[in-house]
């Protein structure tokens, strides 16, 4: 497993080489996991990995952070300060070492700009360079392992969504719906995020947290939720009635499930991603309900649960195999009701796959 994260900054090693770059300076967040193995997210403590192109590379963390809290990375070098310490001087003192104080240096989405600046005035000769755009060109194409973690998370979420949906009774609150789902996913090995579970006409909220709206029949439940399996996460939404569906309430859901199937018949490699996009929005627009549809059809999904590339109109980036994203197409009346039905899915050498296979139907399983 060690190798996979080498060889990924190798490859982007080789990547900014040819913008005559001299090494990556990596900060907490999914990047520095997804290129060094250590996965560490934001705090007040300053961690850091300095790859250089022709020189050793190094990982700076607190003190109480040198066991690396257990997880192996394929850089040796691990340098530490201390409490009493200011981590900027070490990690100028490692720049300088390394023949960087007057680098041009890549730098991602995730950089720490206070600590930037305090190098900038330290070092004022070293120049700094966005290289999002490449890290996020390898993060997007998924191997093999990622799919798998990703399968496994959306078999998860599929599993304790299903589970919430047969524990429906009239009187539960949203609140309880949630927790359902979120124990079963932890009981499966899963972390529960996203728990959104809505009911009625709070369903026309997008991104609503649950509260304690008791369930009546006619109400519908939308229930937007996903987990992860080692670091990678699934989304998917489902929308059923609970009792029997109005004709308006069919008309809406009947739509967005069309939008859904025909924006993922559309999703092949080589298709622009805003073209997924239309397609849905196409559909939402001839049922007469485009006004009500008020946000991209989908995003990427694996070590985040938003990551590039996104379904939304003006991205011609084009898609690959093994991208994996959302198609999530959605309509929302205020006040009368909401309909999104999500599923998280991969591009594959001819077509599409959908990684969340529950059932989609109006009624109760």
């Amino acid at each position: 497993m060690i190798d996979i994260y080498k060889n990924r900054a190798e490859r982007v090693l080789s990547l900014i080489k040819e913008k005559d770059l001299n090494s990556l300076f990596l900060f907490p967040g999914p990047n520095i996991g997804y290129l060094t193995g250590f996965h560490i997210s934001p705090s007040e403590r300053l961690s850091a990995a300095i790859i250089p192109i022709n020189r050793d590379p190094v990982l700076v963390v607190p003190g109480l952070e040198r066991e690396l809290r257990g997880q192996k990375s394929w850089i040796e070098d691990i340098e530490t300060w201390e409490e009493s310490e200011n981590p900027i001087d070490l990690i100028v003192e490692i720049f300088e070492e390394n023949d960087l104080g007057e680098a041009r240096i890549g730098l991602e989405e995730y950089v720490w700009w206070g600590v930037i600046n305090k190098i900038q005035k330290k070092l004022p000769k070293v120049k700094f360079v966005d290289i999002s755009d490449e890290i996020q060109a390898l993060r997007m194409v998924k191997s093999k392992s990622e799919l798998e973690f990703i399968r496994k998370a959306c078999a998860v979420t599929d599993s304790a969504v299903k589970a919430g949906f047969e524990s429906l009774h009239e009187g539960m609150t949203e609140l309880e719906l949630s927790s359902i789902i979120s124990d079963e996913m932890t009981r499966q090995g899963g972390s529960p995020h996203l728990g959104i579970v809505l009911f009625g006409d709070r369903s026309a909220l997008p991104h609503a947290h649950p509260g304690g709206r008791k369930l009546m029949k006619g109400d519908i439940i939308l229930v937007d939720t996903g987990t992860t399996w080692n670091g990678y996460w699934s989304d998917s939404t489902r929308t059923i009635l609970f009792g029997k569906p109005t004709e308006q309430q069919k008309r809406m859901w009947n739509t967005v499930l069309k939008a859904n199937n025909v924006a993922k018949a559309a999703a092949a490699p080589n298709v622009k991603c805003e073209d997924v996009d239309k397609a849905a929005r196409d559909i939402i627009d001839i049922a007469g309900f485009g006004d009500y549809f008020i946000h991209r059809v989908g995003h990427g999904i694996g070590l985040q649960g938003h990551e590039h590339p996104y379904m939304v109109k003006g991205n011609q980036q084009l898609l690959k195999p093994y991208m994996t994203f959302t198609i999530e197409p959605g309509i929302y009346i205020t006040g009368l009701m909401g309909v999104r039905i999500e599923d998280t899915v991969v591009c594959t050498v001819s077509g599409c796959e959908s990684l969340t296979n529950l059932e989609r139907t109006m009624t109760l399983l």
